[in-house]
């Protein structure tokens, strides 16, 4: 006795199961490719945070250069760079408005100096030399990014509930799916259980039907949702934001991404056994 015997891929109420499947999947990929994007992305900024600070120099009769050369002898500095008075004029360019008409002299503009770190190395030192200037401040972009790393964790957190209930969904509608396809094999499973067959050796027909639908669906829906993931993160990188720069999932995140089909169809196939064992058991 085959599938086919049982009729069930004839059976009406699995003529759909592939397709909505096929739309649970696409959501499910989309939801981890965003989780493991922004994973991605946060894990950039922690290292970019970690590495690079920023002295403000308020105007004053601070010798920068010398400041500079200080800086730069410390054992836990890789790269300093002593930003000039017009690259700090554009960034301050929405709070001071058009200032290319305006003679940057003028302004009072703090002098900054942006500052790498080895990895590893912290900022003790440079606090250290900095502790007793207090016309010197250092700036961390912990301090800024905090929030967007908070965003962005409830982000992720929302992503991966949506992944998970759309494979809740996918189990429903096994469950579903199956109970219908019993009751509508009724007779074949009563004349089955009458020759002498086992309730597991029913459950592996019904197991196998859901496996098939439920892979063809997983692949349907997550083939274009890794289109989907890999052009979206790519337009977001394109606009030039270099927070945006890690805003693409690892190598682990698109292997688990593209591993989806199967998971959807073990939980499918473990699904219809459950509901088929329990079934015979409650009601034969």
């Amino acid at each position: 006795m085959s599938v086919s015997e049982l009729s069930l891929d004839r059976d009406p109420s699995s003529r759909f199961v592939p397709w909505i499947v096929a739309a649970l999947s696409l959501m499910c990929a989309i939801a981890l490719g965003t989780a493991f994007a922004l994973a991605s992305m946060t894990a950039d900024w922690g290292r970019a945070a970690s590495d690079q600070v920023t002295l403000r120099v308020a105007t004053g009769d601070t010798d920068i250069p010398a400041l500079v050369d200080q800086v730069a002898r410390l054992e836990a500095v890789s790269r300093i760079e002593h930003l000039p008075r017009e690259q700090v004029a554009r960034m301050l360019q929405p709070w001071l408005g058009d200032v290319a008409q305006v003679d940057t002299a003028l302004l009072p503009l703090p002098a900054l100096i942006d500052v790498r770190l080895k990895p590893g190395a912290d900022t003790s030192e440079l606090r250290a030399l900095i502790a007793d200037r207090s016309e010197i401040t250092l700036d961390s972009a912990d301090a800024w990014l905090a929030p967007l790393q908070d965003l962005a964790g409830l982000a992720r957190l929302v992503a991966w509930v949506l992944a998970a209930v759309a494979v809740g969904a996918i189990m429903l509608v096994t469950v579903f799916a199956t109970r219908s396809a019993l009751v509508n094999q009724r007779q074949t499973v009563d004349l089955l259980r009458l020759i002498g067959a086992a309730d597991g050796y029913i459950a592996k027909r019904f197991q196998r039907h859901g496996l098939r639908l439920a892979l063809f669906g997983g692949i349907a829906g997550t083939v274009p949702g890794l289109i989907v993931i890999f052009f979206a993160t790519a337009a977001a990188r394109l606009q030039g934001a270099a927070l945006l720069n890690g805003l693409t999932p690892s190598l682990a995140g698109w292997l688990a991404i593209a591993a989806l089909p199967l998971i959807v169809a073990l939980v499918a196939t473990f699904t219809a056994r459950v509901t088929v064992l329990k079934l015979l058991r409650a009601s034969w």
